[in-house]
């Protein structure tokens, strides 16, 4: 039979990992990209008289 302490450890590594995971996916989404939406004509010099999509 396995102990049980050996058993925390193992359910413990794991929700670790997705602690981490989450926190990785969570600072990308709110800190390092947003999609934004360029229109108008200040954004003429720089891109195209059409609408686009670009990440930040």
């Amino acid at each position: 039979m396995v102990p049980f302490s050996s058993i925390i450890k193992e359910v413990w590594k794991d929700v670790f990992f997705v602690v981490k995971a989450y926190c990785v996916l969570h600072v990308t989404e709110n800190y390092l990209n947003t999609l934004v939406k360029t229109e108008g004509a200040s954004m003429l010099p720089t891109i195209d008289s059409t609408p686009s999509m670009f990440l930040c």
